[in-house]
Parts: structure tokens; sequence; C-alpha cells
């Protein structure tokens, strides 16, 4: 008896774990949630936070047309800081290929080793200039005392 009372017991929770984990019907609306965290050491490292140039938002940054991705936020202390860029540039060229989107300047980025320089052309009050900035190493999170410690608040570039 108590064996097919587990049993059933058991039977339930599956059937309460599978429906649980159907994927909703196409068109279904509800929150899209996702957590993504890479140790990714070998990359280069520039310390900005970006944004993607669009329609909406390049004359905010005094360009003339769609180009580039604008720094958001340079990171205190980062080779960006010291390289001389600032918030409100657009990079628009990484080791002279275009810059199109943030995806590009983090594949070009993580292309360059640390300690290696890289030229980026920027757009700056409407004008195009040149920095060389040196590629530093990825800043890697240390899990201490059972919660995070420096974790970079950059996610991208």
């Amino acid at each position: 008896m108590i064996r097919k009372s587990l049993g059933f017991l058991l039977i339930g929770f599956i059937f309460v774990l599978v429906g649980e984990a159907q994927t909703p019907a196409p068109g279904a609306k509800g929150e899209s949630k996702s957590f993504s965290f890479f140790f990714d050491g070998d990359g280069g490292y520039l310390g900005i936070e970006t944004e993607e140039v669009t329609r909406d938002n390049f004359s905010k940054y005094g360009l003339r047309d769609v180009r580039g991705v604008a720094v958001e936020k340079v990171i205190e202390g980062s080779p960006a800081e010291k390289a001389g860029l600032q918030n409100g540039d657009v990079i628009v060229k990484f080791n002279s290929e275009e810059v199109t989107s943030v995806r590009k300047l983090t594949r070009l980025l993580g292309e360059v080793s640390p300690d290696h320089q890289a030229k980026l052309t920027v757009v700056r009050g409407g004008s195009e200039r040149e920095i060389t900035a040196t590629v530093g190493k990825r800043p890697m999170p240390k899990f201490d005392e059972g919660a995070w410690a420096n974790v970079p608040q950059t996610p991208f570039p």
C-alpha cells in the first residue's frame, strides 16, 4: 500500500515537472529571461559600455548617418580611459575595419591579444580622430567568502 502511494506521488511529481518544462505555444506572450556569464580569459578588453547606433539615436552623437558603435560609458582605470576614449564617442573603425555593430566590435576586440595595440577611429564632436589603445586582459570575477568580488561592470568590450 505504501509502495503504491509513493509510486503515485512520484508519477505526479514527474507530471508536474514535465508540465513546467513545456515550451510555450508559438506566439504566446511572456517575459523572456536569460542569464549568461562567460569566462573568456583570452580575449581583449577595453572597458567600455556600448550602444548600437540606430536611426533613432544617430543625431544624438553628432552623426550625419547611422554608423559605428557609441560609447555610453568608459570604465574608470580601463584601457579605454588610458587611451583617451570618452563617453559619447562613436567607434567607426577598429584596426582599419568598419565597425557596424556591437557584436562586430566585440568580435574584433576578441581577436586582439591583451597587451597589443589597436587603432580606433572615433567620431567626437562631428570630426574623426584616431586613438591608439593598448588592449587589456578582461578582469575575471572572484568568488570570495560566499560572494562575487571584483565583478567587472561591463558586459561588453
